[in-house]
């Protein structure tokens, strides 16, 4: 394309010296018909890549702004730290936790929103998952303004385009609500357990099926069988006249 006016001068010279004057008139309308076509045609190409450059950008613009609003407004605590242990980006979620501005993220950070044992507990764990090259799950307990605060961290590394990794990202669940849960459960249960153990009179608690599956020492007293011989048996075995459909119905 950069020799065709060149080419075309030249054509044009050679039918100039050879070619009758009503010849050369009619090459030269056809030459220049074909001009006008050809940076026609040209002219929609270009608009055309151009067309489709603007949407490739704007459909790249638009995957952007999904991954900034997905990680932004994400519940969970996310993170970029680079292999120094410095924090280069962070969610609201983040900023919320950490008690710090939108706009402000110091370096050191970790220093300033974490107690020392956790911050090198989890700066630790940024080494292990950068040695082994993989994704690595953590939980992390640290001391909080309402009693200790339990987390699910899930790290794992980021590559640039060749492959080598430059960066740590983190995803934190804050699990403090679902242990506490159990934990209140647990000691729910064991007061209830204690409660049964010390009643002055006999207490089985049996299964929906008749299968007893608690009873305390005044039990054991009673029907002459220790705690383990008496897990193993149903209510029927201990009072064989017992209707137990009355109880699988209810």
């Amino acid at each position: 394309m950069a020799y065709a006016p060149a080419l075309l001068l030249i054509l044009l010279l050679l039918a100039n010296n050879f070619l009758p004057q009503s010849d050369l008139s009619a090459l030269f309308s056809t030459i220049l018909l074909a001009v006008v076509l050809a940076a026609l045609l040209f002219a929609w190409n270009f608009s055309r890549t151009i067309q489709v450059q603007q949407e490739k950008v704007l459909e790249l613009n638009q995957d952007m702004r999904l991954l900034e609003t997905f990680f932004e407004k994400n519940p969970a605590i996310m993170f970029v730290k680079d292999l120094g242990g410095e924090y280069i980006l962070a969610n609201s979620s983040f900023r919320k936790f950490a008690d710090i501005n939108d706009n402000d993220l110091p370096s050191e950070i970790s220093n300033d929103v974490y107690p020392h044992s956790a911050a090198r507990a989890m700066a630790d764990q940024d080494l292990l998952v950068i040695e082994y090259n993989q994704p690595m799950e953590f939980q992390s307990q640290w001391p909080g303004p309402d009693g200790n605060q339990y987390f699910d961290i899930l790290r794992f590394p980021l590559y640039n385009e060749i492959g080598e990794i430059i960066a740590v990202g983190g995803i934190a669940n804050d699990r403090t609500e679902q242990k506490t849960a159990r934990q209140a459960l647990h000691e729910s249960e064991e007061q209830f357990r204690v409660l049964v153990e010390t009643a002055p009179e006999a207490v089985i608690i049996a299964s929906k099926i008749g299968q007893i599956i608690l009873a305390n020492k005044q039990a054991e007293s009673l029907f002459a069988y220790n705690k383990d011989e008496l897990l193993k048996m149903s209510l029927v075995d201990l009072m064989p006249d017992i209707d137990m459909t009355v109880y699988s119905e209810s």
